[in-house]
């Protein structure tokens, strides 16, 4: 296998605007989106309160996220009722103790990952490893199961690759009265071999050859699951990453595109909802996502060389 270890592509710091905040969102009639243009909230709107999916990378989403986008969306009298969070790395779950605190809400994530949240050497500030603040998860999602939230079921779909115990989401919601299926991709590509900033821990090339192998696997699960429930909407946590925001950051020669917030804004009566790709587009957003894990997969393994 190759043995190179190299430093991902990261944008020059003035582009990389990752935590330029956005206004929130109303995606369907019971989903919402709180958070920045890189990383945010999802909010499922039940007959019994909010079902909250991912808490962002801010330490302070839900005073500066979460309650403005629901005084704004008219959802102040709504009770978050629980916070589901996709995978252990910190720019998903940063908000989650506060939110907890302040709601009493369950959280709930995999097995696998919340010890991930604990121990993974992605979750601790710089190079004195002071641990990021973490919630009390109080519910182990598991795979294949449905969590019913009044009118509403989230189904837990088991898709590891990206992190140990990366979960992924399927549910329904509507858009003028109109239902749809909705699948949140909870992780998105594979970490590349890494050294961490403390010089110690490192992502081998191996453990990336396997976690992309791996991740490949589950996406094909993933796609398999959406086509059977027909699913119609894809979205990932990162909006950007599935076209909900433009790119934080571009590369040059990269394309300028509409977003989808964009033409949410400016949607009038009458028009088709741009979030609904039908089945077609959400297995070929999974199938691209399949191929670059393969891709890397490939390089990893010294037989493309």
């Amino acid at each position: 296998m190759n043995g190179t270890i190299k430093k991902p592509y990261m944008p020059p710091r003035p582009e990389w605007v990752m935590a330029e905040p956005i206004e929130p969102i109303k995606i369907f009639d019971d989903l919402y989106y709180f958070g920045n243009k890189a990383v945010g909230t999802y909010a499922i709107k039940t007959s019994e309160g909010l079902v909250l999916i991912d808490a962002s990378d801010n330490v302070n989403a839900y005073d500066e996220y979460i309650i403005p986008g629901m005084e704004k969306m008219g959802l102040s009298g709504e009770k978050i009722r629980a916070l589901f969070i996709s995978h252990a790395h910190h720019d998903h779950y940063l908000g989650a103790q506060r939110i907890q605190e302040k709601t009493n809400c369950v959280v709930g994530m995999s097995y696998e990952d919340s010890a991930f949240m604990v121990y993974g050497a992605d979750n601790h500030e710089g190079n004195n490893y002071k641990p990021y603040p973490i919630p009390m998860v109080n519910l182990l999602l598991e795979d294949g199961k449905d969590y019913t939230f009044g009118d509403h079921a989230i189904r837990v779909v088991f898709t590891p690759g990206h992190t140990p115990g990366c979960l992924s989401f399927t549910f329904d919601v509507h858009d003028n009265g109109e239902k749809h299926r909705a699948a949140v991709m909870g992780g998105w590509g594979v970490n590349r071999p890494y050294i961490y900033r403390n010089g110690v821990d490192t992502i081998s090339v191996r453990q990336s050859f396997d976690d992309a192998v791996l991740f490949a696997s589950t996406t094909l699960k993933l796609w398999t699951r959406c086509e059977e429930e027909g699913c119609d909407v894809y979205l990932n946590p990162h909006p950007y990453l599935c076209g909900l925001t433009p790119p934080p950051a571009r590369r040059p020669g990269m394309p300028v595109r509409v977003s989808l917030y964009e033409k949410l804004k400016e949607r009038k009566d009458g028009e088709p909802n741009p979030v609904v790709v039908r089945l077609e587009g959400v297995k070929a957003a999974l199938s691209e996502r399949f191929n670059a894990a393969m891709k890397t997969a490939l390089s990893n393994s010294g037989l493309a060389e």
